[in-house]
């Protein structure tokens, strides 16, 4: 799990490569943010947007691997449509069927 800079610098000890994206954000998100840099949690805008990325990610794939572990019906139907020929579902299929 991502843990945010509270107020110390992280060394960077590899090199990623990133990319700009233009994204629309009503001004009232972008305020309880700017709140939560100002009081140490996040470094940057950036960074608290990157951090909600990983989480949001880690939530929709730990869902959807939790439904497969509990539900033995749905397991059972995936596991059966990997070695089923022409079947046109897939893990990550499910997965957006499920919302995750």
């Amino acid at each position: 799990m991502y843990l945010p800079r509270m107020g110390k610098q992280m060394r960077k000890t590899t090199t990623i490569k990133l990319e700009r994206i233009t994204i629309t954000v009503p001004q009232t998100l972008i305020a309880q943010i700017e709140q939560k840099i100002e009081h140490g949690g996040y470094a940057s805008l950036s960074e608290w947007i990157r951090f909600a990325i990983r989480e949001q990610l880690e939530r929709e794939t730990t869902s959807a691997d939790q439904f497969f572990a509990e539900d033995k019906i749905a397991r059972e139907a995936w596991e059966n449509s990997r070695t089923t020929e022409g079947t046109p579902y897939d893990k990550e299929k499910w997965r957006k069927r499920l919302g995750g």
